[in-house]
C-alpha cells in the first residue's frame, strides 16, 4: 500500500510539475509575440517619419533609433526574468513617442 501511494504522488508531482512548465512556456511564448508585434508597429512608423524628414533629420533619427535600442535591451536585461514583456512595453513607448513625432512633423 506505501509503495502505491508513493507512486502516485511521484505521478502526481510529475503532472504537475509538467502543467507548470507549459504555463511557463505558454506565458513566455505570448509575450514573445506581444514584442514582435510591437517591434513590427515600431519599424511601420519609423518608416512613416522617415518619409517625412529630411536627410539631416534622418540621419539623427537613426542614430537616436541606435542608441535607444542600445538603451531598451540594456534596461530590459536588467528587468530580470520579463525581458520580453519589458520589450514590449519599452517598445511600445517608443513607438507612441513617434507616433507623436509623426503627427506633429511636418511634410518636406
Amino acid at each position: 500500500m506505501k509503495k502505491n501511494l508513493s507512486g502516485n504522488v511521484l505521478r502526481l508531482l510529475i503532472i504537475l510539475i509538467g502543467s507548470s512548465l507549459t504555463a511557463l512556456t505558454y506565458a513566455r511564448d505570448e509575450k514573445v509575440v506581444m514584442y514582435q508585434a510591437a517591434e513590427t508597429e515600431l519599424k511601420n512608423i519609423q518608416k512613416q517619419l522617415m518619409g517625412k524628414l529630411n536627410a539631416k533629420d534622418k540621419e539623427n533619427l537613426r542614430k537616436s533609433q541606435r542608441q535607444w535600442n542600445m538603451f531598451r535591451s540594456i534596461d530590459c536585461t536588467y528587468e530580470g526574468a520579463d525581458t520580453f514583456g519589458c520589450l514590449a512595453l519599452r517598445t511600445k513607448e517608443r513607438t507612441q513617442h513617434l507616433k507623436e513625432r509623426l503627427e506633429n512633423e511636418p511634410l518636406q
